[in-house]
């Protein structure tokens, strides 16, 4: 009797935990796709910001650092304001596109095993390209920092 129940036991936890280890990649996917959602909308603020400053006749864009959160958000006064739990973002100019907004993933969010490391960049080359307060989309690009999924999905071919 005490080795059925045993067996049966061991049956169970084996299948929960193959479950499991199906399960848990698509539903760090969804986790992934969510953050990437947020990141989007934030970074598309950040954007139409500059852009209304740019209008209600500044001269030059605001530019910030990754250890600048609090000061972006002062400077660009974005309402609610941004979280740096997830991502960090930095705001420059280069050679070829008066605006370039970076976001990565935090250092606290891929330590803690939150979110693997993604990296979302904006690049207007003029501040006519930049999107207005009735524009919600921005179209910025993701950048693949590697090709490779994790867990089973690597080898599931997804």
């Amino acid at each position: 009797m005490g080795l059925r129940l045993l067996t049966s036991l061991n049956w169970l936890v084996g299948t929960l935990a193959i479950g499991v280890a199906i399960l848990l990649p698509f539903y760090r996917e969804m986790q992934v796709q969510t953050s990437k959602a947020e990141l989007e909308n934030a970074v598309g603020r950040i954007v139409v910001a500059e852009r209304r400053l740019f209008d209600h006749g500044r001269t030059s864009l605001a530019y910030f650092r990754y250890n600048q959160l609090d000061a972006l958000q002062r400077e660009l006064k974005l309402n609610p304001p941004l979280s740096n739990d997830n991502f960090s973002y930095e705001v420059y100019g280069d050679e070829s596109n008066v605006l370039v907004v970076r976001s990565i993933t935090s250092q606290s969010a891929q330590g803690s095993g939150r979110l693997p490391m993604l990296m979302y960049v904006y690049k207007a080359a003029q501040v006519e390209d930049l999107p207005s307060e009735d524009q919600y989309t921005v179209g910025g690009e993701w950048l693949k920092l590697s090709g490779r999924k994790a867990g089973l999905l690597a080898l599931a071919g997804f």
